[in-house]
């Protein structure tokens, strides 16, 4: 019966050592996982994949997100050898960075205490209801993988946070800094201004006792919390977390050693009052009192519309001010290509610049 409820996971050996030219032409299309640009098809069916989006105080989408860590922080929670538990659960002890793996038994692993990671825990709906969401991260397993950690000042990359850098510094020296470091940061400038201050719960990474996976049975990879504080409410805001050590490579566009991810969320106001406006309208508003988006009159993409043809619709909208809900219509493409599109907003105090995502907004289209 355990055998039954045991959850199947990959576990993954070094990758190759790759040209860049080679690299790329996975990339672009990788035969052995089916693969186009880093995605599979139902990867480009599902583009939000990777976007946290909810409204605060609406218990139904902070729920919807509570559901979703719950479901992926399950098998962490599950103790014991009974019917409904994990098998190799029992084989979990309390690890600290002064009684590492050198003290564990022939079976036993290091325990995830995922329940100690305050304020992210179903208890407090892991922060989302307050604004200041939590993300969990965690590394794939790599079979017999060892870290070598940055535990002292020497040789710390050029690029590595700043805050990172300081952090290392205080616990040099110490057992603590034998860890595999995480940062989380805005991924251009209005992302780094709009992210906020950024906690890591329990500890700023992945203990390097934890290591190496070597298969033995009840084993949990390690996970950090990411607490952002404080994120700009009404900006999709463009997230970049590292892994740092010494043996892990970096690479953006090879989506080695970090993950990408967007974060959105906005509050409620109750007693809003929408009005309808129009070009002439001179009214003055009172308090609470805004102008309508009549979605239904967006022909030929209103709700009633559908996707069956080879047109789309795209919606855009100007963030912070959000002056109006604008569609536009592509009403053809070539079937199975690719597109890249760029949108960009036109006023006299708007300032555009691409490289920086200001005035702009980047989507891809394919139509199968």
């Amino acid at each position: 019966m355990a055998d039954k409820n045991k959850v199947s996971e990959q576990y993954y050996t070094p990758p190759p050592d790759l040209g860049k030219w080679e690299s790329f032409r996975i990339f672009c299309w990788n035969t052995e996982t089916g693969q186009f640009l880093g995605r599979t098809g139902a990867s480009w069916a599902n583009v939000e994949s990777t976007l946290i989006y909810y409204r605060a105080n609406d218990k139904g989408s902070v729920l919807k997100w509570a559901s979703i860590i719950d479901e992926f922080l399950d098998q962490y929670r599950k103790k014991g050898t009974g019917q409904i538990e994990t098998a190799g659960a029992e084989n979990r002890v309390p690890c600290s960075p002064m009684n590492g793996q050198h003290q564990l038994g022939e079976k036993q692993v290091c325990d995830v205490p995922v329940d100690d990671f305050n304020p992210c825990t179903p208890s407090n709906q892991y922060n989302y209801e307050v604004g200041g969401p939590c993300v969990f991260l965690k590394l794939n397993k790599i079979f017999n993988w060892i870290p070598r950690p940055y535990n002292n000042t020497e040789g710390l990359p050029e690029k590595m946070p700043e805050d990172l850098k300081q952090h290392i510094k205080m616990v040099s020296g110490k057992p603590e800094a034998n860890t595999v470091w995480v940062s989380c940061e805005g991924e251009n400038p209005a992302d780094v201004e709009n992210v906020g201050p950024v906690q890591y719960i329990p500890r700023r990474g992945f203990p390097a006792y934890y290591y190496p996976f070597t298969n033995k049975e009840g084993y949990l990879s390690p996970l950090v919390a990411v607490l952002f504080e404080k994120p700009r409410t009404g900006v999709l805001i463009n997230i970049e977390c590292k892994a740092w050590a010494k043996n892990i490579q970096y690479d953006r566009y090879e989506r080695r050693g970090s993950v990408h991810f967007e974060l959105m969320y906005h509050e409620y106001t109750a007693g809003v009052e929408r009005m309808a406006c129009s070009y002439d309208d001179k009214q003055i508003f009172r308090e609470k009192q805004v102008c309508d988006v009549p979605l239904d009159d967006l022909n030929p993409c209103a709700g009633s519309s559908d996707y069956q043809s080879t047109s789309t619709c795209v919606f855009l909208r100007l963030m912070f001010f959000v002056p109006y809900l604008c569609n536009t219509l592509f009403t053809s493409f070539t079937a199975g290509i690719l597109i890249n599109v760029v949108c960009t907003a036109w006023a006299r105090n708007i300032k555009n610049d691409e490289e920086e995502q200001q005035g702009t907004a980047h989507f891809s289209i394919m139509v199968d």
